[in-house]
C-alpha cells in the first residue's frame, strides 16, 4: 500500500504516508485491491454485495502461479553468476510439479487459506525433505553419512539466498555437551555477499536432489554419543547483514530508534532458527 512508503519516486514526500502502517508488511490490499476495487479468486463462493467491501470481483489470475511470480521472480538482468537472486517461479517451471499442474497456491495456500507456510514452518519443511543417517564405529574411528533429499519442494530447497539448511555431526559427553574438535557441518544454501556482487557457493536442491555430509573422526575419549542433526536458519542472510550494520559505523542507524529496530531484527533472525531433525548414536 502507498500509505506504507514515506517517499514516492525521486524522493518526493508521500502525503498519504502513515508511519504506523510501515511495519505491517504485506497487507490484504497489496494483492486484492486495484484502483479501489476488491478482487479475489473463484473458490465457489458467490460475491455478496452486502458483505465486506460490498463484495468482490472474481479474477482467474489468483489461481495462476503467474500471480505469485510477479513478486517471487525478479526481472531479468542484474543477477549474480548468471542467476537471479529470486526466481522461485522459474525454478518451479523446470520441475515435474509444474508439468503436473501442482501450483504455488496448492502448497502454500491450500483451499485458498492464507497460510503462506514455508521455510519458517517446521512441519512444512519436514514434509518437503527426506533425511537418512548412519554411523559405524570401528578401530579406525567413527564414520557417518547424513543425507537430505528434496522430496516435496517444487523449487530449489531452499529458494532465494536468505535461508540456510545446516547438516551437523558432533560428539557429546555424558552430560550432553558438545566436545570441541568433533563437529563437522555442511550447508545447503546460496551464499551471496551482502553487496550482492559475488556468490561463494550454491548447494540448493532441486526436486529429487540430495546433499550428503560425511563424517570421519576418531572417537573422543569423553564421548558418550554421536549426534546427527539438521537445523534450519530461515533468516541467515538477513542476520549477517544486520550484524554488519551494527558493527560498521557508516551503516549503523544514526538514531536510537533505528538502532533498536536493527537489534530487534537481528535477534528475531537468530530466534527463527530451529532443529528440523535429530538422531543419536550411542557409543560403546
Amino acid at each position: 500500500m502507498a500509505e506504507q512508503i514515506p517517499y514516492l519516486k525521486k524522493g518526493i514526500h508521500n502525503p498519504d504516508y502513515r508511519e504506523g502502517f510501515r511495519d505491517d508488511g504485506l497487507v490484504c490490499a497489496a494483492c486484492h485491491v486495484r484502483n479501489h476495487i476488491r478482487h479475489g479468486p473463484d473458490l465457489g463462493i458467490k460475491p455478496d454485495p452486502k458483505g465486506p467491501h460490498s463484495g468482490f470481483v472474481v479474477r482467474p489470475e489468483y489461481l495462476n502461479p503467474a500471480f505469485c511470480a510477479a513478486c517471487h521472480d525478479f526481472e531479468p538482468g542484474g543477477g549474480v553468476h548468471g542467476k537471479m537472486l529470486l526466481e522461485t517461479a522459474e525454478e518451479w517451471r523446470r520441475t515435474d510439479f509444474a508439468a503436473e499442474g501442482k501450483t504455488c497456491q496448492s502448497c502454500h495456500m491450500p483451499e485458498g487459506r492464507h497460510l503462506w507456510k514455508g521455510i519458517h514452518d517446521t512441519a512444512m519443511v519436514r514434509s518437503a525433505v527426506s533425511v537418512e543417517a548412519g554411523l559405524t564405529d570401528d578401530k579406525e574411528g567413527l564414520h557417518g553419512r547424513l543425507a537430505l533429499t528434496n522430496v516435496g519442494a517444487g523449487h530449489r530447497l531452499p529458494t532465494y539466498n536468505v535461508p540456510h539448511i545446516v547438516l551437523i555431526w558432533e560428539q557429546l559427553d555424558p552430560s550432553g555437551s558438545a566436545l570441541p574438535g568433533t563437529r563437522v557441518e555442511g550447508t545447503i544454501a546460496r551464499w551471496v555477499t551482502e553487496e550482492v556482487d559475488k556468490e561463494f557457493f550454491d548447494t540448493r536442491l532441486m526436486p529429487g536432489q540430495s546433499f550428503v555430509l560425511q563424517y570421519g573422526k576418531p572417537a573422543d575419549p569423553l564421548a558418550a554419543k554421536v549426534v546427527a542433526r539438521v537445523e534450519v536458519w530461515p533468516d541467515e542472510a538477513y542476520r549477517r547483514y544486520f550484524e554488519r550494520m551494527l558493527k560498521t559505523p557508516e551503516l549503523t542507524p544514526g538514531t536510537p530508534e533505528g538502532l533498536e529496530k536493527i537489534q530487534k531484527a537481528r535477534d528475531a533472525a537468530l530466534a527463527s532458527r530451529y532443529v528440523l531433525w535429530r538422531q543419536e548414536f550411542p557409543l560403546k
